[in-house]
C-alpha cells in the first residue's frame, strides 16, 4: 500500500503535464481552425478552473499554441492570420469613409471583435496609414472622423466667413461641430471676431456698421442698418452689434436706436422738432385769445402759495394773540375765586382747538391750491405728431415714426409752453401800452375841464356887488378848496374826479 502511494505521487506530475500538453495541442487545432478562441469556451469544454487554464495556456503560447492573447482582453486568443485578415478589412473600410461615423455601427454591421477593432484602428491612425482621428476613446460613443471631412469642414467655415463676414452657430452644429464657440476661438485665435448671442461677426462687417453710423451722425440724418446686417441675425444680436458700433465710434450721446435697426442722429431729431415751430406760433396765438387761463405759470402759483402762507401766518399770529389775551383774562378770574386746575384745563382745550383749526386751515389751503392749479395747454397728441412726420418725411420708415413721435412729445410740449409764454408776454405788453395811451388822453381831457371850471368860477365871483363881497370871497375860497385836490391829483398822474361845484 505504501508503494502504491509513493508511485502515484511520482507519476501524477508526469501524467498532469502530459495531459495539459495534449490539451494545448487540441486548443491550437481549434484556434487555427477558427482564428479566435475565448478562454470561457475552453473552461466550459474541459471543465477546468479559469485561472488554472489561463496560466497553463500562457505558458504554452508560441510553443504548442500558435497564437497571441489580446493585451486589452486576456480572455481572447487570436492567430496572426486572423489579426492580419481583420487588419486588412479595417484598413479598407475606414480608408473609404468620408464623414464621421460611430465605431459601434461598424462593429454591428461587419462583426468585428470590439477590442481587436480598437487596437488595430489606433495602430493604423498612429502610424499614419489612416488619415483621421478617433473621438471618444474605447467607449460606445466613440466616433471616427476622417481627415478629409475635417479639411472640407474647415474649408467651408473659412470660405463662409470670408464671403459673408459672420458665422452662425446653428449652421456649425448642422455641420457636425458640437461646440461652435470653442471651435471658432481655436480655429481663428488670431482673428478679431465679435461673439454675439447666436452668431459670430467678423471685423469687416463691424467696420461697415461703424461707417454707416458715423455717416448718419455727421450728416444729421438716419440710417437703416437692416439692409447692411445679415438676415439670419436675431433682433437681440442686431442690437448688440449696433450698440458695440456706437461704443467703438464714441457717438452714443449723439444718436438713438429706433425700431431695433434704425440709427437716428440727435441733430435729425432737432430738425424734426423744428418742423413744428410755425404750428406752435399759430396755436399759441389762438390759445392766448381763447384760453388765457392756461397761461398761468408755475411762478405765479409759487407767488400765490407764498401769499397764502403769509396770510396763514398772520392769521396764526392773530389767533395766538387772542389766545394769550383769553389766557390772561382767565388767569385774572381764577385769582378772584377759581382754582388753578380750571385755568389749566381751559388753556389745554384752547390749544387743542387752535391746533385743529391750524390743521384744517393747512389742509384747506393745500386742497384749494391743488384744485386751483391750472393744467398746461397741450400741444399735439402722439398720433398727430406721427401724422405730420409722415407727411414731411417721405423716405422715413413707417415703423419708426411712432417711436420718433413718442420721443418728440415731451420736448415739443416744453417748447410750446415757452412759445405760449412769449406770445402772452408780447400781447400783454402791447395791451399795456394801449392802456397807458388811453389813460393819458383821459387825463388831458380832465385837466382841461377843470381849468375851464376854475375860470368860470372866477368870473362868477366878480359879479357880486360890494354888499355881497364877503359872500363872494368866501365862495371863492370854497371853490379853490374843492378844486385843489382835483388839481393836485391831476398833477400826480391820476385821473381826477369832477368837482361837485361844476
Amino acid at each position: 500500500m505504501q508503494i502504491l502511494h509513493t508511485l502515484s505521487c511520482f507519476l501524477y506530475p508526469v501524467l498532469c503535464s502530459a495531459y495539459l500538453n495534449h490539451l494545448a495541442e487540441e486548443v491550437n487545432d481549434k484556434l487555427q481552425e477558427a482564428g479566435l478562441i475565448s478562454m470561457a469556451e475552453l473552461c466550459k469544454s474541459y471543465d477546468l478552473p479559469g485561472d488554472f487554464l489561463t496560466e497553463e495556456v500562457l505558458k504554452r503560447l508560441g510553443k504548442l499554441i500558435e497564437g497571441e492573447m489580446d493585451q486589452y482582453n486576456r480572455g481572447v486568443i487570436f492567430t496572426r492570420a486572423f489579426v492580419a485578415r481583420h487588419k486588412a478589412r479595417i484598413r479598407g473600410l475606414f480608408s473609404g469613409i468620408t464623414r464621421p461615423i460611430p465605431i459601434s455601427s461598424m462593429i454591428a454591421a461587419f462583426g468585428f471583435q470590439e477590442h481587436l477593432l480598437y487596437t488595430v484602428l489606433e495602430e493604423l491612425v498612429n502610424s499614419g496609414r489612416l488619415k483621421g482621428i478617433v473621438m471618444g476613446g474605447r467607449q460606445d460613443k466613440a466616433v471616427y472622423i476622417p481627415d478629409i471631412y475635417t479639411r472640407t469642414q474647415n474649408a467651408w467655415v473659412d470660405s463662409f466667413l470670408q464671403q459673408n463676414g459672420y458665422l452662425e452657430f446653428d449652421a456649425l452644429l448642422r455641420l457636425g461641430i458640437p461646440d461652435p464657440s470653442s471651435y471658432i476661438k481655436k480655429r481663428f485665435r488670431s482673428s478679431k471676431l465679435l461673439f454675439l448671442r447666436a452668431t459670430c461677426v467678423g471685423q469687416a462687417l463691424v467696420d461697415q456698421v461703424e461707417a454707416s453710423v458715423e455717416e448718419a451722425v455727421n450728416s444729421a440724418t438716419w440710417t437703416d442698418l437692416q439692409s447692411v446686417l445679415p438676415s439670419c441675425l436675431s433682433m437681440e444680436d442686431m442690437g448688440m452689434l449696433i450698440n458695440q458700433a456706437l461704443r467703438n465710434t464714441n457717438v452714443q450721446s449723439q444718436a438713438r436706436v429706433l425700431g431695433g435697426t434704425v440709427v437716428v442722429s440727435e441733430k435729425f431729431i432737432g430738425i424734426c422738432q423744428a418742423l413744428f415751430e410755425d404750428a406752435m406760433q399759430q396755436k399759441a396765438q389762438k390759445e392766448v385769445k381763447n384760453n388765457p387761463v392756461f397761461l398761468i405759470t408755475e411762478e405765479d402759483l409759487k407767488q400765490a402759495s407764498a401769499l397764502a402762507e403769509s396770510a396763514a401766518t398772520s392769521k396764526k399770529e392773530r389767533r395766538d394773540a387772542e389766545r394769550r389775551k383769553k389766557a390772561a383774562e382767565g388767569s385774572g378770574s381764577t385769582k378772584a375765586g377759581g382754582g388753578g386746575n380750571a385755568r389749566e384745563i381751559r388753556i389745554r382745550k384752547t390749544k387743542k382747538k387752535g391746533r385743529r383749526d391750524e390743521d384744517s386751515d393747512e389742509e384747506t389751503g393745500a386742497s384749494q391750491q391743488s384744485r386751483n392749479r391750472p393744467a398746461e395747454a397741450p400741444f399735439m397728441a402722439q398720433e398727430e405728431i406721427a401724422a405730420i412726420l409722415e407727411d414731411r418725411l417721405n423716405d422715413c420708415p413707417e415703423d419708426i415714426l411712432s417711436e420718433l413721435a413718442e420721443l418728440l412729445v415731451r420736448p415739443l410740449s416744453k417748447a410750446y409752453q415757452e412759445v405760449l409764454r412769449t406770445v402772452f408776454m408780447s400781447s400783454n405788453s402791447s395791451l399795456s401800452a394801449a392802456c397807458k395811451k388811453k389813460s393819458m388822453k383821459d387825463l388831458q381831457e380832465e385837466i382841461s375841464n377843470l381849468y375851464n371850471n376854475i375860470r368860470m368860477f372866477e368870473r362868477g365871483t366878480k359879479l357880486f356887488s360890494g354888499l355881497h363881497r364877503c359872500t363872494g370871497s368866501s365862495f371863492r375860497r370854497e371853490a379853490q378848496t374843492s378844486l385843489s385836490p382835483a388839481t393836485s391829483s391831476s398833477s400826480s398822474g391820476g385821473i381826477p374826479r369832477r368837482s361837485q361845484a361844476s
